[in-house]
């Protein structure tokens, strides 16, 4: 088993690997938000609501965005409202700061995430990089 390595981008001022994967042609860029993972922006890609129902919660509008990366990545989510942010991975709870409308956070492993915030839910979505 090879040794977990983890890259302190923000720490020590060098930078991660990262790589963003660009929305799909057709897909709509939500205007309303505006995401940095360690200072490179990423579209948020918008996902409309459905009234259909099916198994689980329905479908809610949302806003998603996907990238894959090498270690611990510090992100920034400036959408202007902040109140009530909840971030949440697989079985844990992650730590927001909210400052002049803006959310700061680490997404520290490759996970899947969602945060809920004034009525609106963003995902992220962070793969490893292959080795």
């Amino acid at each position: 088993m090879r040794p977990r390595v983890l890259c302190l981008c923000g720490l020590l001022g060098a930078g991660c690997s990262l790589t963003i994967y660009p929305p799909a042609p057709g897909d709509e860029v939500d205007a309303t938000a505006h995401l940095s993972i360690d200072g490179r922006e990423l579209p948020l890609v918008v996902e409309p609501g459905s009234g259909k129902r099916c198994d689980g919660h329905p479908a809610l509008p949302s806003s998603r965005a996907r990238f894959a990366s090498d270690g611990t990545t510090r992100a920034i989510l400036s959408l202007g409202a902040t109140r009530g942010a909840r971030l949440r991975a697989v079985g844990r709870d992650v730590r927001v700061d909210a400052t002049n409308g803006s959310l700061a956070f680490v997404l520290d492993r490759p996970d899947h995430y969602v945060l809920r915030v004034a009525g609106r839910r963003f995902y992220f979505w962070v793969d490893p990089l292959a080795a």
